[in-house]
C-alpha cells in the first residue's frame, strides 16, 4: 500500500467517551491559547482518542499562517455564581470538583480575583457538561 492509499484510508479517530472528548477539546483549546505545549496536547489525544480507529493522517506541510486563536470566556461573579447555582452545589463542594479552594470560589464570586485561563476553560466545561463530567 503506497501513501496515498494510507491517507485516504485514515480518518479521524473518535474519542473513548463524552468525557474524553471534552478534556481533549479542552486540551486543543489550552494548546491554541498558548498555555499547553503541542508535545502535551499529543500526549491527551493519545489517551482520550480510541486507539482501535486509524490514526489521522498528518497533513502535507503548508506554509505556516497564523492561527487566530480562540477568544476565552471572561467569567464575571455572576458567571461563576450561575453556573454553581445551577447544579446547586454549595461552595465547598463547586471547589473540591474543580479542584481550588473554597477560599477561590468566594474570591471568584466577590469579583476579588478572576479565573485563571485553565480555571475558565473548566468553568466553561461544566457549564456545559455539568458536574458529573468531572466525576
Amino acid at each position: 500500500m503506497n501513501k496515498t492509499q494510507d491517507k485516504a484510508k485514515s480518518v479521524a479517530a473518535k474519542p473513548k467517551s463524552r468525557l474524553s472528548a471534552a478534556i481533549l477539546e479542552s486540551a486543543q483549546d489550552l494548546e491554541s491559547l498558548g498555555v499547553m505545549s503541542k508535545r502535551t496536547l499529543r500526549g491527551y489525544e493519545k489517551r482520550c482518542l480510541d486507539s482501535t480507529e486509524p490514526a489521522q493522517a498528518k497533513p502535507a506541510a503548508k506554509p505556516a499562517a497564523k492561527k487566530a486563536r480562540p477568544t476565552l470566556h471572561r467569567f464575571t461573579p455572576q458567571d461563576v455564581v450561575r453556573i454553581r447555582a445551577k447544579f446547586s452545589a454549595s461552595q465547598g463542594y463547586f471547589a473540591m470538583q474543580l479542584h481550588v479552594s473554597p477560599t477561590t470560589v468566594q474570591q471568584w464570586e466577590s469579583g476579588a480575583k478572576t479565573p485563571s485561563p485553565v480555571a475558565a476553560k473548566l468553568l466553561d466545561v461544566v457549564d456545559k457538561h455539568g458536574l458529573k463530567i468531572l466525576a
